[in-house]
């Protein structure tokens, strides 16, 4: 996985310490990821740089997670390699994938929390702030997806039918249902499901 720091605006292969110009960045490390999306990347910058520079010390990791990124955050991989960078995360979420977010941190204390970029820019901002000053900012209930949930839509989106997915979770056709109408709920409608799907299709 490759990432860079942007904190300082060299754009530094990370880890900033293999880098000559530590010294200008060490106490501003700014890791987003993925850096595909350049206007998710600007704004995350200028909220850090411009916003809140001064509770912005010990670096983070901001996790751009969109669905049309899904096909990263369906397995451990994405989690394992950010971890060993060392810094804090904090997912940045659609309302729609908030679900599959609290899924993944309820198996990694690397991540602070998640931020949801339906709640506009203040609220975000704000958000921001309180977890960089270490004040915990209670945010909205929403349900995660169980093991079994998790692995169903990985499946789903791998094109397994219902039969074969009972199959692999040793459980019955109905169980599988069951998962499938909970996964709809959680996501936020058969809409935003079927768009998983298509994103996949597109990849």
């Amino acid at each position: 996985m490759e990432v860079t720091c942007i904190g300082c605006g060299i754009n530094c292969s990370y880890l900033p310490d293999i880098c000559k110009y530590k010294f200008r960045c060490s106490f501003k490390q700014l890791v987003i990821w993925p850096e595909k999306n350049y206007y998710f990347k600007m704004a995350i910058h200028n909220i850090f740089i411009e916003k809140i520079p001064y509770c912005f010390i010990d670096g983070v990791i901001v996790v751009d997670f969109s669905r049309i990124n899904i096909t990263h955050y369906l397995d451990e991989n994405w989690i394992n390699e950010l971890e060993k960078i060392g810094l804090k995360i904090i997912i940045v979420a659609e309302a729609s994938m908030v679900a599959l977010a609290n899924y993944w941190i309820t198996h990694s204390q690397s991540i602070l929390s998640i931020i949801e970029v339906d709640d506009g820019i203040n609220t975000i901002i704000l958000r921001f702030r309180k977890l960089l000053e270490g004040r915990w900012m209670p945010g909205k209930k929403h349900p995660v997806f169980s093991c079994k949930e998790m692995t169903t839509l990985k499946l789903l989106l791998q094109g397994y039918s219902t039969r074969d997915i009972a199959k692999r979770l040793s459980c019955t056709v109905r169980n599988v249902y069951d998962f499938r109408y909970s996964l709809r709920r959680k996501i936020g409608g058969l809409n935003n499901l079927n768009e998983l799907f298509t994103i996949i299709n597109i990849q």
